[in-house]
């Protein structure tokens, strides 16, 4: 409700008629059509001969056939030039006063101005004051006649024109408890932080009531309020887990007219850990007129809305969240791009990833970080191929977990990553010797080595080596019935027989269980070097 500062400017000593309403700016001009409407809250008649009107500069007389008001009798104080603008809708037992000049007072002022009614013994019987203006055309209405001239006990009229004598428009306008604000502490919950939602609800109405507490459906509570009086509902929700909570908070109070301010959502998010959320490809530098994207996947168990999430790099730490809401999926990928492209989210604002190497930065809605990798392009990646990780099991910003996309596409959005490892067995076993190795043909150190221990008795063995870019090299083993142990020898050439060039390069093998469909997989970084 929309509070008029209406000041009662004395103490007044007699208060059987009472000022009811105001009409001081008309759409247009105000004169000749300004009104005063007085009210009789009495049961006895009050003769009004000799009584006036004043405001801070002059007095007006007032003037009629009749002056005796009846008890509930409602007047109304016209000026002297009044031009029959409200005829039609004054009733006729309206009683109609005028004043003996044009204007009532030096003119009501459109954004201030008060008012005395004063007795013919001299007595000041009903003052008002206003220090604000209104909608043109509105006059400033008294809701409950009963009560003071507080500030809350009067509103502007609920249509143009008025109510000149007859039941003023706000009259309904008694009980109104509202909800001010709410919060909750800790401001940034984590996973089992003890939390507290207060509720503060203020009584903006006239009378004393009683009102309800609802939250997400569920009783909580009764409140009764006085008038202008102020509660804080303390609401314990302990526990919770990572992720965003909805609390639906409603106030109930009958015969409250005004519903608009008795409900609110309390948004409260909890953060993850680091780590729930984890960035899983980079594709830093993609092929003209690609866009460049990171792509994440949910380590919980639950579903993740990403809405109000961050991914920013060191130039960009204050990007805006994302403002798309979209969930997903536990052990599922989520591609955030700088353009929302088939099933990528968009991100505005999304950072330039440096193809020299950058750092990115993964926040949830609480602003915590969830994941942070510093890559370089040493790790892979670059010329339209991502930059994968390798297994979730090992840090991000651990060099050896990263790796060039060996798909033939160049990178795997929204799917499994090519170098991806579902899992790690203790009994698996890769060794390399010497490494880095350097086949100059010296008979120093010109074979590498790769001695494998495998999880199974029998396995199928795939074996290949990249580039950092992810190009296949040569095939070391191409599905070969091996045993548990054995040993690869690479000599640091392709399959066309040249020799590789100095740098680093991924050893990808995979044993397949000979006689079940269980796997295990490794990637192996091999550096290549030359004699000095």
């Amino acid at each position: 409700m929309k509070l008029i500062n209406v000041l009662t400017l004395i103490s007044v000593c007699y208060t059987q008629i009472i000022f009811t309403e105001v009409m001081f700016d008309l759409d247009g001009s105000d004169s000749p059509n300004e009104f005063i409407e007085i009210y009789n809250i009495s049961s006895n008649p009050t003769n009004l001969m000799d009584w006036f009107i004043a405001d801070k500069l002059s007095t007006d007389d007032l003037f009629t056939d009749n002056f005796t008001i009846q008890p509930n009798q409602f007047a109304l104080i016209l000026e002297g030039d009044y031009d029959g603008f409200y005829d039609h809708i004054i009733p006729n037992e309206t009683m109609i006063l005028t004043v003996d000049d044009l204007s009532i007072g030096n003119g009501l002022g459109n954004s201030q101005d008060s008012l005395y009614l004063i007795s013919n013994n001299g007595d000041t019987v009903s003052a008002i004051g206003w220090n604000q203006g209104i909608t043109a055309g509105y006059s400033l209405e008294k809701i409950a006649f009963e009560l003071d001239d507080t500030p809350n006990n009067w509103h502007h009229s609920v249509d143009s024109l008025g109510t000149p004598g007859f039941a003023n428009s706000v009259g309904f306008m008694t009980i109104d408890v509202a909800i001010d604000s709410v919060f909750h502490s800790p401001e940034n919950p984590k996973v089992n932080d003890e939390i507290t939602i207060f509720i503060q609800m203020v009584n903006v109405g006239l009378y004393e009531v009683t009102s309800s507490v609802f939250v997400n459906q569920e009783f909580e509570q009764n409140v009764q309020l006085e008038p202008n009086e102020f509660y804080e509902v303390e609401l314990g929700v302990f526990y919770l887990p990572s992720g965003r909570h909805l609390y639906n908070i409603v106030l109930s109070t009958e015969n409250d007219f005004n519903t608009e301010n008795n409900s609110v959502e309390c948004i409260l998010d909890v953060a993850y850990a680091y780590g729930d959320v984890l960035i899983n490809e980079i594709m830093y530098n993609p092929i003209t007129g690609e866009p460049e994207w990171v792509e994440i996947t949910n380590k919980t168990y639950s579903e993740i809305n990403i809405l109000d999430w961050t991914i920013n790099d060191i130039e960009a730490i204050a990007n805006p969240p994302i403002t798309e809401s979209f969930i997903f999926f536990p052990d599922s990928m989520m591609v955030i791009s700088e353009d929302s492209v088939g099933n990528f989210i968009y991100a505005k604002d999304f950072p330039g990833l440096n193809n020299t190497g950058d750092d990115i930065f993964l926040l949830d809605p609480t602003g915590q970080m969830i994941d942070h990798v510093q890559y370089h392009p040493d790790w892979g990646g670059g010329d339209g191929y991502s930059l994968e990780r390798i297994t979730h099991y090992l840090d991000s910003n651990n060099e050896s977990n990263w790796g060039a996309s060996v798909n033939e596409f160049g990178s795997t959005p929204n799917k499994n990553n090519s170098l991806f490892i579902e899992s790690i067995e203790e009994s698996g076993i890769i060794t390399l010797d010497p490494n880095p190795f350097s086949p100059d043909g010296d008979g120093h150190e010109d074979d590498l080595f790769i001695s494998y221990h495998l999880p199974f008795t029998q396995s199928i063995l795939m074996a290949d080596i990249y580039d950092s870019v992810g190009r296949k090299m040569t095939t070391l083993s191409a599905g070969k019935h091996v045993a548990m142990e054995g040993i690869l020898v690479w000599n640091g050439k392709d399959d066309r027989n040249i020799s590789c060039r100095v740098g680093q390069y991924l050893l990808v093998v995979e044993a397949v269980n000979a006689y079940s469909n269980q796997s295990w997989e490794t990637v192996e970084r091999i550096i290549l070097a030359k004699k000095w």
